[in-house]
């Protein structure tokens, strides 16, 4: 099995995430920027501990995390996988690396003969993952994948956090691709809009926010601006809710843009195509609730739309990242804000993630 190519930044976070198991410090999570190659490099981690006799559990938390990652898997060498995953159970009890949902390893159980165990954008943490963590016996070595490890309920479950780069030292390096942003109409339309709107568990009340998102005037001006300002890149927006992702795809379609709305109830056959049609440039705009902030890393996106205004800085770095990633002749990104959260959480280029503490 030929070892990966790895950057500098991931070499040296490969060796820092050794050195704590060294000190017995067994639980650690690795945070790199989103585009910075979590997924590469933990396969590095993997293959050497294959190597060393160790099988591989990798635990996601959503049915099309699965196929992504057997799939990267497979593009680097490791072969011999097997899926953890309800009814699309394959290989499971003598493969060398497994995926698996959380959700089907915790109603299973944690097979105690893994030797490894990593556990992807930990950051949305359950009490399926407390569970697993649970049963997980003190001699596994343990990696939590995050760009954003800002969940305290998550960072307690491990002994330390190995962030070796941030995001504005991958866009200075070339890494990273560097964004512009547009605040359309600066802003006021936004702050007229959620006047009013309640903030429950930390962030703007869906319900409320849905209304106030969904109002006509706001959604045409996201139309508007990204007919003027996006350049016809290919773009991801994301909304409040599966109604309003609709609505602002149709407002798109009728002004001759193709686009469609990606959501939790798009079966993952029909993800898989839309995403490919989008990748074909046969669909130019994906709207999105809930989907495309997570496990999409499609690089040829290079214009995102703040359609969800959000007062959770780990969503918002997730949100905007989702177009930073390198691609061909990819001249930058742009970002445009149509929900103020620029104003709140500032540029990803700013957000130093490594400074998280577990203690």
């Amino acid at each position: 099995m030929e070892p990966l190519t790895l950057r500098n930044y991931q070499r040296d976070a490969m060796e820092e995430i050794q050195r704590n198991w060294v000190a017995n410090k067994m639980r650690v999570i690795l945070s790199l920027p989103t585009g910075g190659g979590k997924t590469e490099t933990a396969i590095a981690i993997m293959s050497e501990a294959h190597s060393q006799g160790n099988r591989c559990l990798v635990i996601v938390d959503r049915l099309v995390l699965c196929d992504q990652w057997i799939k990267r898997m497979h593009h680097n060498g490791l072969t011999d996988t097997g899926k953890l995953q309800g009814k699309r159970t394959s290989r499971s009890k003598d493969a060398a690396f497994v995926v698996a949902t959380a959700q089907t390893i915790a109603s299973r159980g944690v097979n105690q003969d893994f030797g490894l165990v990593v556990i992807d954008e930990c950051h949305y943490w359950h009490k399926t993952h407390q569970e697993v963590m649970n049963a997980i016996k003190p001699n596994v070595y343990v990696i939590g994948l995050s760009a954003t490890p800002l969940n305290q309920k998550m960072i307690e479950f491990f002994d330390a956090v190995v962030a070796p780069v941030s995001a504005a030292e991958l866009v200075q390096t070339g890494s990273l691709v560097r964004s512009r942003i547009f605040i359309p109409n600066g802003g006021k339309q936004i702050q007229r809009a959620l006047k009013g709107v309640a903030i429950k568990q930390g962030d703007f009340k869906s319900s409320e926010l849905d209304k106030a998102m969904r109002g006509i005037e706001i959604m045409g001006d996201v139309v508007h601006e990204w007919l003027k300002l996006g350049e016809n890149r290919p773009t991801i927006a994301f909304c409040v809710s599966v109604k309003h992702a609709q609505a602002l795809a149709a407002q798109f379609e009728e002004k001759g843009v193709q686009s469609f709305a990606l959501t939790q109830e798009t079966n993952l056959d029909q993800r898989q195509k839309i995403i490919t049609d989008f990748e074909r440039g046969k669909i130019k705009v994906l709207t999105s609730v809930n989907v495309l902030a997570v496990g999409f890393d499609s690089p040829l996106a290079s214009c995102a739309i703040f359609a969800r205004p959000t007062l959770s800085k780990s969503l918002h770095v997730q949100m905007a990242g989702r177009v930073l990633r390198l691609f061909k002749e990819k001249n930058g990104a742009l970002i445009l804000d149509h929900a103020g959260n620029i104003e709140r959480h500032g540029q990803i280029e700013n957000s130093l993630f490594h400074k998280v503490s577990t203690n």
